[in-house]
């Protein structure tokens, strides 16, 4: 699958915006911000990096999802089997998103719930939603790109921790923007564009539908065998 590029303003590549909020964790979710950047990087959905003048850098700041989880591994503040608070996290991409640019063209393909109700054939019986977690993680960035997603935050050791994203990301404008070609492109190499008729997008999800429960089923099946292909 092609590669997402990062496509820059003309005159906004000049000087790399960096935040000087400083990355601080409130005390009581530290432990579980350090564990849930260990398991992004031991996802490969980005990387520690040095820091650099030339880079991008956002602040990353962590949204408790009001559940609790089990580490699944050890850490240097946490030991496999602790219940730690589950978060997500997040990046203030406003600076980056302001810098960015992508083709009006690509908005042909967004999902269009009007277009996706009519095209509904009148003897569907049973509906599948497939939920695809994370999935603009699938898309992976460019090199040139991956600097313009840098981010940090500040680990319990009062530490400084520089991530670098290997894919797109939620919050980018560039991951919206590409997501409905790019999968509609990955459909296409597999079985052109029966999925048209088959399922219908919206945005990350998708619906299988058929005129009894075994098509559907079929249709549930393709579509996500798709999408782990596609990764």
């Amino acid at each position: 699958m092609p590669r997402i590029p990062i496509l820059v303003k003309e005159g906004h590549d000049i000087l790399p915006f960096q935040t000087r909020a400083p990355g601080t964790v409130p005390p009581k979710l530290q432990i579980s911000a350090d564990y849930k950047v260990e398991q992004m990087i031991r996802a490969g959905t980005h990387k520690r990096i040095p820091y650099s003048k030339d880079i991008w850098l956002m602040l990353m700041f962590f949204k408790p999802k009001l559940r609790s989880e089990i580490a699944e591994f050890d850490g240097p503040n946490w030991k496999s089997g602790d219940v730690l608070e589950a978060l997500r996290p997040l990046v203030d991409y406003r600076a980056s998103n302001a810098a960015q640019y992508y083709h009006p063209w690509l908005i042909e393909w967004s999902p269009n719930n009007k277009l996706n109700i009519a095209s509904i054939p009148p003897n569907t019986t049973h509906w599948a939603d497939h939920d695809s977690k994370d999935a603009y993680h699938a898309m992976l960035i460019q090199e040139a790109g991956k600097r313009m997603g840098c981010a940090k935050y500040m680990d319990s050791q009062g530490q400084t921790v520089y991530l670098e994203p290997q894919c797109c990301q939620q919050g980018q404008a560039s991951s919206a923007a590409w997501f409905s070609p790019w999968v509609r492109y990955g459909y296409n190499c597999f079985i052109g564009p029966h999925h048209t008729v088959w399922w219908m997008d919206f945005s990350d999800d998708s619906c299988a539908h058929g005129c009894g429960e075994t098509q559907c089923l079929i249709r549930y099946s393709i579509v996500g065998i798709i999408k782990v292909l596609m990764v």
